[in-house]
C-alpha cells in the first residue's frame, strides 16, 4: 500500500467535518501543522508497517473501538 493509499484510507474514515478541515489545509499551503518528532516517526513507523504487510489495517468500527477503549 502505498502513502497516498494509506492516507486516503484514514481520510475516508473521518467525519466530513474533518474531511472538509483536511481539505482546507491542504489546498492553503501557507498553514503550518505542528507535530511532534515522536508522532511523526510513530506515523512513519505504522506506514512502513503497512506497506510491509505486517500491520493490519482498521476499519472505521475498529478504530471506534480502539479510541473508546
Amino acid at each position: 500500500m502505498s502513502t497516498a493509499q494509506a492516507f486516503y484510507e484514514v481520510f475516508k474514515a473521518l467525519p466530513k467535518s474533518a474531511q472538509k478541515e483536511v481539505r482546507q489545509l491542504i489546498a492553503e499551503d501557507t498553514k503550518t501543522i505542528l507535530i511532534s518528532s515522536k508522532d511523526l516517526q510513530d506515523s512513519v513507523s505504522e506506514i512502513k508497517k503497512l506497506k510491509a504487510g505486517k500491520a493490519r489495517i482498521l476499519g472505521l468500527e475498529d478504530l471506534r473501538k480502539e479510541i473508546t477503549s
